[in-house]
């Protein structure tokens, strides 16, 4: 019996110590937690980032119905509706930069300081006036910008009505501490909504089914599109990957592009490119350059490669696009560097061409065996646009700029305009609109001069 009791009394002692062992963290977490939203508000109150963003997005919660989830990037989430017209909104998590700078976290890294939200939303605004924009009485147009609607300073809590909806960051902090989660603290972190037109699906998901010619189509209105906003803007994206490119159907023959009062023509092949994702991109607009800062990024990017090398792991296409693009810059992010442009579209041709590599392989046993026309006449096309991609992608490595690399086309006497024909025309005989005519197909075109 006196055994059993110390055994009883060992145990009351245990759980009394564990008792007061809880409530010193709780008093320890609690202060922590109340020093933690001190520090977030102050930091919320100081940002510079913050009080920009506000004079260009509303401080608002905006109603939308009918959401669907499409999916997540580093920095953002993307949603879907199509209750009131089509639309998409990206919403971009928001925190005060001196607390990105002090929180070492994968989760919070997954956020954006106010001020490159705020250098994003100029950058995306000044891109969507090129659908209609007059400089000193120059006429600009390029559709391959998506259309901003409008944009929206949100908390946290709209997300909750959003069904089968699992951001990038939730994921993360599964694997990775959340400091607000860890401290308990119920602060409503702000986001950006971007409301933006629905841009149509990723290339990269449609690609093997695109006609072989659809592709030059495609390339063709990058380099143009791209080259208006290098020489309006001084724009370059530095992350053209495939996730940025999308296609929306097009169901005009031609679209037409307008540079310094003249007009480019391009076929459709039933698509019209959308360009998304400016996070990383540079721009001037009235004087003022807005850029993001990538060296951080950069840092280790060499030992990376060294560590690859060591173990004889080859370098993905897309890290080699940006190791030759950090060389460009040299970690000068403010300064222009169009060159990126054409470093970029050689990401492009890369993907393109792969995919033609993989249907000419299926083809060519069909073609033996079965000897159809249709069959003959589909692998004569994709021979000859992957052939001509490479030429492209010489081009690339010649060119400094998408306005000298637009140049050779045009004047090219070798087939780099022979198909998928780039057509430039003075504004005065076609006038405005998108679309095609018979009529203008008997304008003669000019020499860029």
């Amino acid at each position: 019996m006196p055994q059993i009791f110390r055994h009883v009394l060992r145990l009351c002692f245990w759980y009394l110590n564990f008792v007061a062992k809880m409530i010193r963290n709780d008093r320890n977490r609690s202060k922590d937690s109340r020093f933690f939203i001190k520090l977030y508000k102050r930091f919320l109150k100081n940002d510079q980032g913050r009080s920009k963003i506000l004079n260009v997005a509303r401080v608002d919660r905006p109603k939308f119905v009918e959401l669907t989830f499409i999916g997540s990037g580093s920095y953002a989430d993307v949603f879907r509706s199509k209750a009131n017209g089509n639309f998409v909104l990206k919403m971009i998590r928001l925190l005060p930069e001196e607390l990105l700078k002090r929180i070492q976290s994968s989760a919070v890294s997954r956020h954006t300081s106010y001020f490159d939200a705020y250098q994003e939303c100029r950058i995306s605004d000044a891109l969507s006036r090129l659908q209609n924009l007059i400089i000193k009485n120059r006429f600009y147009r390029c559709s391959i910008f998506p259309k901003i609607f409008s944009k929206f300073i949100s908390k946290d809590i709209f997300l909750k009505h959003i069904e089968s909806y699992q951001s990038f960051s939730e994921i993360e902090c599964q694997y990775s501490i959340d400091p607000f989660e860890h401290f308990g603290l119920n602060v409503s972190r702000e986001n950006l909504l971007m409301v933006m037109e629905d841009c149509g699906q990723l290339m990269i998901d449609i690609i093997d089914d695109l006609h072989p010619y659809a592709f030059l189509s495609i390339l063709k209105q990058i380099i143009v599109g791209l080259m208006i906003a290098e020489q309006v803007f001084e724009f370059e994206h530095r992350d053209l990957h495939s996730g940025n490119i999308l296609l929306q159907p097009f169901h005009q023959h031609s679209i037409q592009f307008t540079y310094d009062n003249k007009v480019i023509t391009i076929p459709s092949y039933g698509f019209l490119v959308k360009i998304i994702d400016t996070t990383f991109s540079r721009l001037k607009y009235d004087n003022i350059i807005y850029f993001k800062d990538m060296t951080y990024l950069f840092e280790n990017f060499e030992d990376k490669k060294c560590r690859r090398n060591n173990e004889k792991c080859p370098m993905r296409m897309q890290d080699r696009i940006y190791d030759q693009m950090s060389q460009v810059i040299q970690n000068e992010w403010q300064k222009f560097h169009p060159k990126t442009n054409c470093i970029w579209i050689k990401y492009v041709i890369y993907k393109m061409r792969k995919s033609l590599s993989i249907r000419i392989q299926q083809q060519s046993p069909n073609v033996r065996n079965k000897n159809t026309c249709s069959s003959i006449s589909s692998l004569t096309y994709a021979n000859r646009v992957y052939r001509l991609l490479e030429h492209f992608n010489k081009l690339m490595d010649e060119c400094s700029t998408l306005l000298e690399c637009f140049q050779t086309i045009i004047n090219d006497q070798s087939g780099l305009n022979d198909f998928v024909r780039i057509s430039f025309f003075n504004n005065k005989d076609i006038g405005g609109g998108t679309g095609n005519s018979r009529s203008k197909q008997h304008i003669r075109a000019f020499q860029y001069g």
